[in-house]
C-alpha cells in the first residue's frame, strides 16, 4: 500500500504545480488594448503645381503634400508662390486653389451626417465646384454653395485677400452668404446661443464683397444649425422698363419715331407692338416705329419669366 499512496500523493503534488503554472501565464499575460478606429480621411490631393505643403491637425511641422496624400479634419493645406492644388472631397466636391492660399479641411461634428463639404479659409483665392454643397468659412463670414438640382454642378470663385477683403462670384447653382447682423451702436456682443445671422443670396455672375472683421469666436459652430434650414428668400426683382419718347399726345412731323428705352433685370421679353426687340448687354433696347398720318397708338409689352406683362402706351398724331 505504501507505493501506492506515494503515487497518489505524487500525483496530488503534479497537479498542485499544473495549477499554479497555468494561473502565474494567465497572469502574466499582456492585457490586449482595445484597437483605436483608424481616423478616416476627408480629402485627398488630386494633383498639384509645386511646392504645396500640409500640416496635421496634431502636428508642429509642415510637410510637402503630393498627389494621392489624404487630408484629414483639422489638417492645414498651402500653395506657395506659382503653386496650384486640387482637393478633392470623398464625397466628390473639388477646390481649385490658387497660388498662396491656406485652407484647413474641416467637417460637421459628430454623430451628425452632411453631404455638405466644408473648409476655413485663412487667405488666398479658390474655386469650388459641387454636387452636394460646400461651405467656407471664414472668422466673420459663412458662404454656402448648393447646385440647384441634383443632376447640376454648382461653382463659384472664392477670394479672402489679406484676411480681410472677400470677394465672392457665383458662377452656378445656388450661393447664400451668411453674416453677423448688426445690433444697436453701443450693444452688448451677442454670445453663442443668440447670436443673430443676415443672409444674402448671390446673383451668378455678379462679384459681390464683404469687408471681414474677425469675430472673437468662429462662426462655424453655427453652420450646423444653417443646414437645416435655407436662408431666407431674396425679394423677387422688380421688372420694369423706362423709354425715351415724347410726352403722350404729342403732335410729330416725321414718319418714323425712334422708340429708345432700358429694362431693368435680364430675362424678359420687350415688345414694341407686338414685335419683340432685341436687348443689348447693357438691358437697353430700340426700335424704329413707322407713323401713319393722324393718330399713331405703341404699346410696349415687358413679359416677365413668370409669365405676367407690364404694359404702357402713347399716341402720336402725325400732321405731315
Amino acid at each position: 500500500m505504501k507505493p501506492r499512496s506515494t503515487l497518489i500523493a505524487l500525483g496530488a503534488l503534479i497537479l498542485v504545480l499544473a495549477g499554479v503554472f497555468f494561473a502565474s501565464r494567465e497572469f502574466s499575460q499582456p492585457k490586449l488594448e482595445p484597437s483605436k478606429p483608424e481616423k478616416v480621411g476627408l480629402a485627398h490631393l488630386e494633383n498639384a503645381l509645386p511646392m504645396v505643403s500640409h500640416k496635421r491637425n496634431d502636428g508642429q511641422t509642415w510637410e510637402e503634400s503630393i498627389p494621392g496624400v489624404s487630408y484629414f479634419e483639422f489638417d492645414a493645406v498651402q500653395t506657395h508662390a506659382s503653386a496650384a492644388a486640387r482637393i478633392a472631397f470623398d464625397a466628390g466636391t473639388k477646390m481649385d486653389l490658387a497660388e498662396n492660399t491656406h485652407v484647413i479641411i474641416t467637417a460637421p461634428p459628430q454623430p451628425i451626417e452632411s453631404t455638405e463639404q466644408r473648409a476655413i479659409v485663412k487667405n488666398g483665392s479658390l474655386k469650388g465646384r459641387t454636387n452636394t454643397g460646400l461651405w467656407l468659412i471664414n472668422s466673420g463670414t459663412l458662404f454656402r454653395l448648393k447646385p440647384k438640382s441634383k443632376d447640376e454642378e454648382a461653382s463659384v470663385q472664392y477670394s479672402l485677400r489679406d484676411k480681410h477683403s472677400l470677394t465672392i462670384t457665383l458662377e452656378s447653382g445656388k450661393g447664400s452668404v451668411f453674416r453677423k447682423k448688426e445690433g444697436p451702436a453701443g450693444a452688448a456682443a451677442p454670445s453663442s446661443g443668440n447670436l443673430q445671422l443676415a443672409s444674402f443670396e448671390l446673383e451668378v455672375g455678379k462679384p459681390s464683397q464683404f469687408e471681414v472683421v474677425e469675430e472673437p469666436e468662429s462662426l462655424e459652430w453655427k453652420v450646423t444649425d444653417l443646414e437645416k434650414a435655407e436662408p431666407e428668400k431674396a425679394a423677387e426683382p422688380r421688372f420694369d422698363f423706362s423709354v425715351d419718347l415724347p410726352p403722350d399726345n404729342s403732335i410729330v412731323n416725321k414718319p418714323n419715331l425712334i422708340v429708345k428705352g432700358k429694362v431693368t433685370q435680364k430675362g424678359g421679353r420687350l415688345l414694341v407692338n407686338g414685335k419683340e426687340v432685341k436687348q443689348t448687354e447693357s438691358l437697353s433696347f430700340e426700335s424704329v416705329v413707322v407713323l401713319n398720318k393722324g393718330a399713331n397708338r405703341i404699346i410696349i409689352q415687358l413679359v416677365q419669366p413668370n409669365g405676367k406683362s407690364l404694359y404702357r402706351q402713347w399716341v402720336f398724331v402725325r400732321r405731315k
